[in-house]
């Protein structure tokens, strides 16, 4: 009897581990779920990556086309400078040349004159 006992036992354990496995429980379903989402996540989160470094290299690349941009912005500034001297340069010889050749007729000031208020009124405009 002792030994029926113990072969029930030990049958009625095999019977359950065999039985076990086979079954899709409500435990195991919702395992299933949950790896199916661990899964997503991580695919999400790969993705995320990726973006992210699309989006670093996007902003180098931007910051080295903003950085292209000032020193061009510098360099027109500093032709522009260098113009706005030789300009100033040439209207003060314009300047000696006139008074050097001595005493003018009043007609002929005139035009002179006039003709160097224009030459500097474009100056004005363009340093404001």
């Amino acid at each position: 009897m002792k030994h029926q006992k113990k072969l029930v036992y030990v049958l009625s354990l095999c019977f359950l581990f065999l039985l076990l496995p086979g079954c899709d429980g409500p435990a195991e379903e919702a395992g299933e779920k949950i790896d199916e989402t661990v899964e997503k996540q991580k695919e999400n989160l790969e993705d995320a990556k990726n973006e992210i470094t699309e989006a670093r290299e996007e902003i180098e690349e931007l910051k080295d086309e903003l950085a292209q941009a000032r020193q061009e912005r510098d360099e027109a500034k500093t032709r522009l400078e260098e113009a706005e001297q030789e300009r100033q340069r040439i209207l003060k010889e314009m300047e000696q040349e006139q008074s050097d050749s001595g005493p003018q007729g009043e007609e002929e000031m005139q035009p002179q004159s006039e003709s160097m208020e224009n030459a500097q009124q474009p100056a004005k405009e363009t340093s404001s």
